[in-house]
């Protein structure tokens, strides 16, 4: 690799908590979608979206965001092709 290409994030603090809670709701709305016909996949799938959605509140007050939620917001070319590759 030259010199030169890679820029290291200096001074940025990494986003624990954004972590967290972006593995927590990705996890139970993935494992609440494979038991979905269990009365109790419903509840975890509401955590899950729940947990997903203080995790997007959490990133667009952070000062150095896990996942920049203003890409998604000011780009919408960017925002369609990430939903047509999912």
């Amino acid at each position: 690799m030259a010199q030169g290409e890679w820029a290291e994030a200096r001074g940025e603090a990494f986003d624990y908590a954004g972590s967290l809670l972006y593995s927590a709701g990705l996890l139970a709305l993935i494992y609440a979608l494979s038991i979905l016909p269990a009365s109790w996949g419903f509840g975890l799938i509401a955590a899950g979206l729940a947990a997903l959605g203080v995790f997007v509140r959490r990133e667009e007050s952070q000062k150095f965001p896990l996942l920049n939620i203003e890409f998604f917001r000011n780009n919408t070319a960017f925002a369609y092709s990430n939903l047509a590759r999912l």
